[in-house]
């Protein structure tokens, strides 16, 4: 009978924060965003305040734009500077030619110009607009216009052109070994109970689209969870 999991996790997790430590120590390793600008947009959802941590974690000076109802949860965090998404004209002119980095969590063609406006000299752009169910994102006939438009201006065809597509569900089956090291070390923390589920609401089938609509429109924070035996 091997080990268990707890077991495992812990080696797992002791190894892991040793190696950490020591190459801290070694000074050998380096994060490539340490030093730099970065912007996260849509940085109120799950995914946008983990990309922050993330890079304040890696040495970068982190920038946010959101819904207005998310800004206490980026401010909590620690961001160097935080706009609401809808004042476009504002964040760019405070941060034209600044981010190394961009990561788009939102997906609106719209802010393709201005991204190009506040990104550095060789920076990058990365966009994370895939489903859960793996699939990219079609926009529905009334968005199309809106999508073509902005891809005519030379702008927001540049930024398009060179952007990185980031794929997570590509990512697991590329670097399988790296996964289950992240899902090993959050198991350890859930267990400890440094972390847990940000949980909106546990709803039946039969309201899922309101729930889901509540949560699209910015008003909430977290995950809904369907449970298909609730009347």
């Amino acid at each position: 009978v091997g080990p268990s999991l707890d077991t495992a996790v812990s080696e797992d997790v002791k190894k892991s924060e040793e190696s950490s430590s020591l190459t801290e120590v070694a000074g050998k390793k380096k994060s490539p965003l340490s030093g730099s600008c970065v912007l996260i947009t849509g940085a109120g959802s799950p995914v946008g305040l983990a990309l922050i941590d993330i890079a304040k974690n890696a040495g970068a000076t982190v920038y946010a734009v959101s819904h207005s109802s998310h800004e206490k949860d980026i401010r909590e965090i620690g961001v160097k500077e935080w706009y609401p998404l809808f004042r476009r004209q504002e964040w760019r002119a405070e941060w034209s030619g600044k981010m190394n980095l961009i990561v788009d969590t939102v997906g609106d063609y719209d802010n393709y110009p201005i991204f190009y406006e506040v990104m550095a000299p060789r920076g990058r752009f990365v966009r994370m607009n895939t489903t859960s169910c793996g699939k990219k994102y079609v926009p529905v006939l009334g968005e199309q216009v809106k999508v073509f438009s902005a891809l005519k201006d030379y702008k927001g065809s540049r930024i398009n052109n060179t952007a990185i597509d980031y794929n997570v569900f590509y990512s697991f089956n590329d670097d399988q070994e790296l996964f289950t090291e992240d899902l090993a070390y959050l198991y350890h923390l859930l267990q400890m109970g440094k972390i847990e589920p940000r949980v909106f609401s546990n709803v039946g089938f039969d309201e899922l689209q309101e729930e889901w609509e509540k949560v699209m429109g910015g008003g909430a924070n977290g995950v809904v969870v369907v449970l298909p035996w609730k009347d």
